[in-house]
């Protein structure tokens, strides 16, 4: 960087400015040793030089910011567009339907975030793998990606930094379950 390292930067942002916003170190050098340096230094994370698509992709839904039920957006006429045309019930039927759908949320989604905890790659593939199929049979597109996503990094072992997407997950149901109440 022109002006200032990264490291110099880190120091600044975490302790002068006493922010916790990702930083994500960038880098062609890589010796061993480094990714431990700048995790010791502020960095959350590190990237090397040439960047991989994948990484990078990995490493932005790692970061990305939280969402509150405030900033989730649930498009229900799309939601219950997708079911009547892909399965071909009635309103009233799809709106039971995802109302069925939020408490099973509601009831497994504790037992996934245990899992997490408790760092049981097995169940935590079972309730992502689970939910995901609930969520596919019912054309919720949004949940699908999140828990298809969980389901691949349990499969990878690399679940722990998916406690954002979970949290995206309960920010949703909270939503959803606002949207099926209030519909007409």
């Amino acid at each position: 960087m022109p002006v200032m390292n990264g490291l110099d930067a880190t120091k600044i942002i975490r302790h002068e400015m006493k922010l916790q916003t990702p930083i994500v170190a960038l880098t062609a050098n890589v010796l061993q040793g480094d990714r431990e340096n700048f995790i010791a230094q502020g960095m959350n994370d590190h990237l090397s030089k040439p960047i991989e698509i994948e990484k990078l992709e990995e490493i932005l839904c790692k970061y990305a910011r939280k969402v509150s039920s405030d900033t989730i957006n649930v498009n229900l006429s799309k939601i219950l567009n997708r079911i009547a045309e892909k399965i071909g019930i009635g309103e009233s039927m799809a709106l039971r339907l995802l109302g069925t759908f939020t408490r099973s949320l509601e009831e497994t989604l504790p037992k996934l975030i245990e899992a997490l905890n408790a760092k049981n790659i097995d169940d935590i593939y079972e309730y992502s793998h689970q939910l995901k199929g609930a969520a596919a049979t019912l054309y919720v597109e949004e949940i699908y990606d999140i828990f298809q996503f969980v389901e691949q990094e349990a499969l990878e072992k690399r679940v722990a930094e998916v406690s954002d997407q979970l949290e995206q997950v309960q920010a949703y149901i909270v939503q959803l379950d606002k949207e099926v109440q209030g519909y007409h």
